[in-house]
């Protein structure tokens, strides 16, 4: 598909070569969702995290989704990457172009990764964080509330008007899904479901939704 003109908003631009390493249930969720946004040419290569990630390999050593082959690098951090779509297509419009709103933006999303993700991990993947059954079931259980209590922060913050762009959005939407998954309450949250409700009804999100497999497809159905 890249190589092509891509439809950015009402303009045409020249589109970047990328292709987009994901995998279902991960984060890569997210970054596909703020691709989307732009309207610009990618590849999705699917992979198996359970195989020996040769291909992955070969693009980014470190062998993690999501991976961002732009044409002249390779990102493989979601804050990074969502970053990098805001200033090479502006037109999107996943961040915003003043300067202290923009740094707000990423502030919000710096948390998302470093703060909210960590506790999802450590509440389902408790493995990375501890050796033995007990010590590891003991860090499921600590992360487990502080998990929830984040997740109804976003609800909070999005009701104090602390993600309206774009791209946080889409990052945060990641959550929601998750949420979903992990059997949290997800719904109770007013504000979140809100904001998930109106992003699902978008065709560019459908799409990331069906490559990731989410629960959000038939959530309101």
């Amino acid at each position: 598909m890249g190589g092509r003109t891509a439809r950015v908003g009402s303009k045409l631009r020249p589109s970047v070569t990328m292709r987009y390493y994901f995998s279902p249930p991960t984060c890569s969720l997210a970054g596909m969702l703020a691709l989307e946004a732009t309207g610009a040419e990618y590849e999705p290569i699917a992979v198996d995290l359970r195989g020996e990630r040769s291909e992955l390999r070969a693009v980014s050593p470190v062998g993690k989704v999501p991976a961002l082959a732009t044409g002249g690098s390779v990102l493989t951090e979601t804050v990074a990457i969502i970053t990098w779509l805001a200033r090479r297509f502006p037109e999107a419009r996943l961040l915003p172009e003043e300067v202290d709103a923009s740094a707000q933006a990423v502030s919000v999303m710096t948390w998302l990764t470093s703060t909210v993700h960590i506790l999802r991990r450590q509440f389902m993947v408790p493995m990375a964080f501890g050796v033995g059954a007990e010590a590891q079931a003991e860090l499921s259980r600590v992360a487990e509330p502080r998990y929830w209590a984040e997740l109804k922060r976003i609800d909070h913050l999005i009701d104090d008007g602390h993600m309206t762009p774009a791209g946080v959005q889409r990052y945060a939407l990641l959550f929601y899904h998750w949420g979903m998954i992990d059997s949290f309450p997800v719904g109770n949250l007013k504000h979140f479901t809100s904001l998930a409700r109106r992003l699902v009804e978008l065709p560019d999100v459908r799409l990331a939704l069906e490559r990731h497999y989410s629960p959000l497809l038939h959530a309101w159905a």
